[in-house]
């Protein structure tokens, strides 16, 4: 009975060892099987996660990793007519200097129009002349003083007013009257020649002969050269000014005639608006305005005379012809009418 008991027990004991054991692999193997439960629920969650905010978690990543960009590589932009900026592969802008004469226009640094001809020269002032570089983008003036610069150069030589027997003795290239003159030209007379285009000192005036020949001549403060006097001639301009001139050879306005080239103005009235003779002539100027006349004188239309075009008269005193033309039976004041819009003034001529 004892053995059975005892027998018995040891079959209990080895029974309850056993469910222990069984109990206890069933354990491991419930959590192992959970974990296992566990991950592919986790890995199912992950795998069903939004796309737009896997996208921006990918942004922000990206964002925190790279620098933004200043600019777009490869691109130009111009900061001043002189510095050009250029956009690196990184997106950074680096300088580039546009070095002179380039200018930055356009995203770009490029050479502008040149200022002249390479390597040329040219007067620029009746005393100076410019010499253009080899690049043709800058100039530099060279003072011909106490010469001339005529021709696109400079002269030394004798000055305005001098007496001259050829052209080369004169720094402005022109001797005036070297021959054919008579008086107190025949000496002849320095000067400078075309001096519309060459200009002239500031003591002178450009005046212009009846045969169109230009030319400097001094201005009234200094005119002490014999048979010299003070005169007004006309400029090249078309105004009338006072020089120092021979006092003979070019008569003034109202002056009698037989050409035009008698006259200073370049222009002898022979015939009056009625078709008849003027007794001596008429020494006048071409004129469209009363500045282009002679101090005295108007710039006046006659019906029939020159074709209605401008002329320049005396204007009379007090109802009389000033000395300069004395009146006779067909030479008196009578009104004409003004090329400019003014009042009908009276003139000296012949009705």
């Amino acid at each position: 009975m004892h053995v059975a008991l005892s027998s018995l027990l040891a079959i209990l004991s080895l029974t309850l060892l056993a469910c222990a054991q069984a109990k206890s692999t069933q354990s491991v193997d419930g959590e192992v099987d959970a974990e296992l439960t566990a991950d592919v629920e986790e890995e199912q969650l992950e795998e069903d996660e939004d796309p737009e905010t896997e996208l921006a978690e990918l942004l922000d990543q990206s964002m925190d990793q790279v620098e933004l960009l200043d600019c777009e590589p490869s691109t130009q932009r111009c900061v001043t007519p002189s510095l050009l900026e250029s956009c690196d592969e990184d997106g950074h802008w680096q300088p580039s200097p546009c070095l002179a004469p380039r200018r930055c226009e356009a995203e770009q640094c490029i050479l502008p129009e040149p200022l002249c001809e390479p390597k040329t020269q040219h007067c620029d002032a009746f005393d100076s002349l410019a010499l253009c570089s080899d690049d043709g983008y800058s100039l530099m003036t060279q003072s011909c003083a106490p010469g001339r610069c005529v021709d696109d150069q400079c002269r030394l030589g004798l000055s305005t007013g001098e007496t001259c027997n050829d052209d080369e003795a004169c720094a402005g290239g022109l001797c005036h009257c070297a021959t054919g003159c008579a008086g107190a030209l025949q000496a002849g007379y320095c000067s400078t020649k075309q001096c519309s285009l060459h200009g002239c000192a500031p003591a002178e005036a450009c005046i212009q002969l009846s045969d169109g020949e230009e030319l400097c001549v001094r201005d009234c403060s200094s005119c002490l050269r014999q048979g010299f006097g003070c005169r007004e001639l006309r400029r090249a301009d078309g105004t009338w000014s006072e020089v120092c001139y021979a006092l003979e050879g070019q008569a003034e306005l109202a002056s009698v005639c037989s050409v035009d080239s008698d006259c200073a103005g370049g222009l002898c009235l022979l015939n009056s608006a009625s078709g008849r003779p003027i007794e001596g002539g008429y020494c006048s100027s071409p004129c469209s305005r009363n500045d282009e006349c002679p101090s005295g004188a108007a710039c006046v239309k006659v019906d029939g005379l020159l074709s209605g075009q401008g002329f320049c008269a005396l204007r009379c005193v007090d109802g009389h012809c000033p000395p300069a033309r004395a009146e006779d039976f067909y030479i008196y004041c009578f009104s004409a009418a003004p090329v400019e819009a003014l009042p009908a003034v009276s003139i000296c001529f012949q009705n």
